[in-house]
């Protein structure tokens, strides 16, 4: 037979539990809302670096990074080249440790080792025309 504080007992327990399951519940729909939602790509999440970071001739060809790219490049690893910009030079990102590197519609040609010697895991060409060079990126380093 139930006591009288064995019941109470039991009605706190089933409240608690009552609780938990409505914060998973919640937690779990926050997660399949998300899912079909869609979380941010790297694309959308990633603000292109301004021109400041960059040696730029002729007004939109990137050589490569000025003294604020170098410094910036340090801690940021994800480039991402705003629209404008039409060709990227020979060793423009050679050997800086990038992971990640987003091009613009606007880029028409990439140069030779344009970006050798780094950690790419992922290049989105954001559906430009242009063709990544044999000599662009060094296959092997991709993960």
């Amino acid at each position: 037979m139930l006591r009288r504080s064995n019941l109470q007992e039991s009605n706190v327990f089933i409240r608690r539990l009552s609780k938990a399951h409505v914060i998973q519940a919640l937690l779990l729909a926050v997660v399949v809302l998300g899912l079909i939602v869609g979380a941010p790509t790297f694309a959308e999440e990633t603000q292109p670096w301004d021109e400041s970071y960059f040696v730029i001739e002729q007004g939109s060809i990137i050589k490569g990074l000025s003294s604020t790219g170098l410094t910036r490049v340090e801690g940021d690893k994800e480039l991402k080249i705003g629209e404008g910009i039409t060709r990227i030079g020979d060793h423009a990102f050679q050997s800086l440790g990038l992971t990640q590197v987003i091009l613009p519609t606007s880029l028409e040609s990439i140069g030779q080792y344009a970006f050798t010697d780094n950690a790419i895991t992922e290049i989105n060409l954001e559906d430009t025309q242009v063709t990544l060079p044999a000599t662009c990126i060094e296959v092997q380093a991709m993960r």
